[in-house]
């Protein structure tokens, strides 16, 4: 089901944040509108699309809630300057580069200008955490962590599963802004109230989310044996869920994915034109 569910778009400018929420009933037209990714997808189910993209922007760090209401297959490529960080909404089964099931307790790291290739069940809704690779830097600097293309294996999109009360934690701080914006679009408050609270989403969003993905991430990258801190692309993902040290998938290559795409849009034609003589 949809979170926020108002069939209404909402747009607030300000200079702290946009807040920008669309409610969308174009399969092609969802897609298209996403930044930072150049995505072909395929719908595998329903005749009646819906979908939601609400988007928190800010210089550095865009959070994204991503909902629809059919089976999807998605693949493409990540800006060349963007990092991507992804978490279920709600627990709900997504097969990842077309490999592996997950149901909510994973992370999906998706660096710069990688590929990636994922089925989504219907409201298999997600949150997405756009990060500047700059900004990224920065923060691993201050937080006194490795370089991001060090810890969070810059070379591929990868899975990392996590214990479920972070995840819960990760979801509940994300849900808790969207709460507040939602809420912020339907009250009349004074014009300093309103920009005390959007200073309050931003800071929240980039000083305490973004450090929360991050520092709930390192002690699940990598394992230490004899003082010496092991790859994480050493580990491969485990389909039995077992409770090894988490673990990362390499990504397929993306010419095989979209391939598969063509070939699937093709058989869908074929059945319609079949069905209407």
């Amino acid at each position: 089901m949809f979170i926020f569910d108002n069939k209404t778009n909402i747009l607030i400018n300000s200079q702290e944040l946009t807040f920008k929420s669309e409610y969308v009933c174009d399969f092609s037209r969802y897609f298209q509108n996403r930044e930072f990714l150049n995505l072909d997808a395929l719908q595998l189910s329903g005749d009646y699309f819906e979908g939601y993209l609400s988007r928190i922007i800010t210089n550095e760090v865009m959070l994204e809630l991503a909902q629809r209401n059919c089976l999807t297959n998605v693949a493409g490529v990540i800006h060349s300057q963007m990092w991507v960080f992804a978490i279920p909404v709600q627990v709900n089964s997504v097969f990842f580069q077309n490999l592996y099931s997950l149901e909510n307790n994973y992370v999906g790291i998706i660096p710069p200008k990688s590929e990636i290739s994922v089925f989504q069940h219907p409201f298999s809704n997600r949150f997405h955490l756009y990060v500047h690779d700059n900004y990224l830097q920065q923060l691993c600097q201050t937080l006194e962590l490795p370089e991001a293309k060090k810890f969070l294996n810059s070379s591929a999109s990868s899975i990392v599963i996590c214990p479920s009360e972070k995840i819960r934690h990760l979801q509940q701080s994300c849900h808790q802004l969207y709460q507040m914006l939602f809420n912020l679009d339907r009250q009349q408050i004074s014009g300093q109230r309103k920009a005390l609270r959007l200073n309050f989403v931003k800071q929240k969003l980039k000083e305490e989310i973004v450090k929360d993905f991050l520092l709930t991430l390192p002690a699940f990258l990598t394992k230490k044996e004899n003082g010496v801190s092991e790859s994480p692309t050493q580990y491969r993902f485990e389909p039995d869920f077992s409770p090894a040290p988490p673990t990362t998938v390499c990504c397929e290559n993306l010419t095989r994915h979209r391939h598969q795409l063509d070939l699937r849009k093709k058989e869908l034609i074929c059945v319609k034109f079949t069905q209407i003589n």
